[in-house]
């Protein structure tokens, strides 16, 4: 096995993690970062990135890590505050699309383009017809975040094959059915409430980025 990808990506995320507990406490208003906060987000970036880099291929790596370099603040975010920032969801699409491209340019294979763009649009639709289909239903279970979430997410799988990308589709909603459905059922509120959707997204893109 080749160590460098591990390296490599093992170091950007810890990089990376002084910017993501800052976005965080831009979007959510909470208190200065502490050094162990710090160390937390980048040992969880990188143990994460460090597990991709076994699994992914290489030209598919770059964008999987940097999905996962922003996907950790909008998972905590999202956790918090019940939404997916513009700023945050925008990034992750220009990064993920810009290592697309360098990589198809590199390798110059168009197909791994066409794959990436596929599946960001294909799961960005689909979550756009939730998203109209819960509003009309009155419910609250989906947002226009998870759609522009899905772009990246939808991205990074469909670069991998149609398997990871409908594994990462459907592990998201069991997980969403596994975190929040007993609390609903619990409740009695039902799924009117708005959940956070984004983190059963984001596990369920590197659960199935792994199982490739």
């Amino acid at each position: 096995m080749n160590a460098a990808p591990i390296l490599v990506t093992a170091a950007v995320a810890a990089v990376a993690a002084p910017w993501q507990v800052n976005a965080v406490i831009r979007e959510t208003g909470s208190r200065p970062p502490r050094p162990r906060e710090v160390a937390c987000y980048a040992a969880l970036t990188t143990a994460v990135a460090a597990a991709l880099a076994v699994r992914v291929p290489v030209l598919a790596l770059p964008a999987a890590v940097l999905l996962v370099v922003a996907g950790v603040p909008l998972a905590v975010i999202d956790a918090r505050c019940h939404r997916l920032p513009d700023r945050l969801t925008g990034l992750a699409v220009l990064a993920v699309t810009a290592a697309f491209t360098a990589a198809a340019a590199i390798d110059r294979s168009p197909e791994l383009l066409s794959a990436a763009a596929t599946g960001a649009l294909a799961m960005a639709g689909f979550y756009a017809l939730l998203l109209i289909a819960s509003a009309v239903l009155g419910s609250a279970a989906y947002g226009l975040g998870d759609v522009k979430l899905g772009l990246s997410v939808g991205a990074v799988l469909g670069s991998l094959g149609p398997r990871p990308w409908f594994t990462g589709l459907l592990a998201a909603h069991l997980l969403y059915l596994a975190a929040y459905g007993g609390c609903a059922i619990a409740t009695g509120s039902g799924w009117r409430t708005r959940h956070a959707y984004g983190p059963p997204m984001l596990a369920a893109a590197v659960v199935a980025a792994l199982l490739s």
